[in-house]
């Protein structure tokens, strides 16, 4: 009877071994990423030590960033001795200790988010050349952004065996203080027929000189048109505003975006936004009188709102829904405009994209 006794307890802690191996190798849901208020590292079940500094790092930390933008980063570990590899990281906001933003999981890089939305690893990664990396996506807050964000990380660099003792060197580290500058607004808007105007707005700055105002006729190749002073480093929302008047309307859509430069010469990019050209909106509708029950045609543009609306506003017919994919309102359409519903009277038909109103109309006899 204590020989079965003892095979159930030494089966049971087999189990129980293996069930916190798998566990540990699928990631760990507490706080351990080494941040302010974490129960320390992996550095209490792993014992081959902790190293701080170049075995460990995060890249494509961008120094300019937008509210609700999202940004591809990288951690990379290096460990001469490591065989397999697994992490863990945070944001946190530098005010408070907050967890901030958010990060996507992504099977193909073996990752999972914790319980409380912290990034880990789904399955280790093997180490190649006495490396490892993990890239993913983090989001920054749509609103409230702070002026300065740290990532807490650390990795598990472990020898293979299966087990958390000796052998395993946990590899700790944080990117503090990384986005000086808060951009929680950028738009153009068209203003007559040849301008275009733009305003941004910062949460909070640090270090910056100026920002360069780019143009472009393609999205692809842009030239500086002015260039506005910045506030060096400031703890209030800041707001910018610049008009184009020599916007070139042969051009459907004209792009604009920012180029922040630092004291120090480094310098980041904005999203790009964009307005379009009043000259190349069409919207033509023929013929302009018809009988009940013919359709109309009409000369328009793609990735717009069409709707048609009858003399005391109600709209009767949405013709076609903006598109999600695109705003350039490049590319003309032809469609159609039925009548058969439609009571005898004057109907209006309004094109509505990328800050852009135009009204036409049209009479049912």
């Amino acid at each position: 009877m204590k020989q079965k006794l003892r095979l159930i307890y030494t089966s049971f802690g087999l189990i129980l071994m293996g069930m916190l191996f798998m566990d540990y190798s699928s990631g760990y849901d507490g706080n351990l990423a080494g941040a302010p208020g974490d129960g320390g590292t992996c550095l209490g079940c792993h014992y081959g030590g902790t190293v701080v500094g170049q075995s460990v790092g995060l890249s494509n930390i961008p120094l300019f960033f937008t509210a609700g933008q999202t940004y591809s980063l990288t951690l990379t570990a290096q460990h001469s001795a490591a065989l397999k590899g697994g992490f863990q990281i945070v944001a946190t906001n530098n005010a408070n200790g907050n967890m901030i933003g958010t990060f996507a999981a992504s099977m193909a890089e073996k990752t999972r988010l914790t319980g409380a939305g912290r990034l880990t690893h789904s399955s280790s990664k093997d180490f190649s050349g006495g490396s490892a990396s993990w890239t993913f996506n983090w989001t920054a807050p749509a609103t409230g952004s702070p002026a300065n964000v740290t990532f807490y990380y650390v990795v598990n660099a472990a020898n293979g065996n299966g087990g958390s003792g000796d052998g395993d060197a946990i590899l700790a580290g944080s990117s503090a203080t990384v986005l000086p500058i808060a951009l929680t607004q950028f738009s153009a808007t068209k203003t007559g027929k040849n301008g275009a105007h733009l305003t941004w707005q910062t949460a909070s700055e640090r270090n910056n000189r100026h920002f360069n105002v780019e143009r472009s006729g393609n999205n692809q190749k842009f030239e500086t048109i002015g260039q506005i002073k910045g506030n060096g480093t400031s703890a209030v929302s800041q707001r910018y505003e610049f008009t184009d008047d020599a916007l070139n309307t042969q051009n459907s859509t004209t792009y604009y975006r920012l180029q922040q430069v630092d004291f120090d010469g480094n310098s980041t990019y904005s999203k790009t936004v964009s307005v379009v050209s009043e000259s190349k909106a069409t919207l033509a509708i023929y013929p302009n009188f018809a009988k009940k029950g013919d359709n109309l045609t009409l000369e328009t543009v793609k990735n717009a709102q069409v709707e048609v609306f009858d003399i005391s506003g109600r709209v009767v017919q949405v013709i076609q829904k903006s598109s999600a994919i695109s705003q350039s309102l490049i590319e003309t359409a032809t469609l159609t405009i039925p009548t058969s519903d439609l009571p005898s009277g004057r109907y209006f038909v309004r094109l509505v994209g990328n800050g852009l109103v135009k009204t036409s109309s049209f009479v049912v006899l």
